[in-house]
């Protein structure tokens, strides 16, 4: 079940990290998640904006801005206070290095050298 829940969980995290430009927050209450993100319509600009939580049931806006600079950010702020204070533990989401960005650094520190050989039977070997 647990395995169930997690694989829920990360496939709402990856939906809303894929509609947001803006701060995505984590909260945890033994071991029950919610998502909290602030969306921009235009990742260049601040407004308009919105304020989504996802409790696992569904994405609800709370807030939104039209024209004040500001309004949605400090509105996640006040939010994550008041998670806070019921209990809840909060963390900024940071998205993590995707796997290309981390091949193409390591291919850029290893040179020609350095490089594993592939023998006829498919291995790998190495030169350390």
């Amino acid at each position: 079940m647990k395995l169930i829940l997690s694989v829920f969980f990360f496939a709402c995290l990856t939906a809303a990290l894929t509609a947001t430009a803006g701060e995505d927050y984590v909260c945890d209450n033994n071991g029950v998640k919610r998502i909290v993100s602030i969306v921009y319509q235009n990742e260049e600009q601040p407004v308009p904006c919105e304020v989504r939580y996802d409790k696992g049931q569904g994405v609800e806006t709370l807030w939104t801005a039209k024209s004040e600079v500001g309004y949605c950010e400090a509105r996640v702020s006040e939010f994550i206070e008041k998670q806070e204070s019921w209990g809840w533990n909060c963390n900024k989401f940071e998205v993590p290095e995707t796997v290309e960005n981390v091949d193409s650094q390591q291919s850029q520190h290893v040179s020609d050298s350095e490089s594993p050989e592939v023998t006829e039977d498919g291995l790998h070997t190495s030169m350390y």
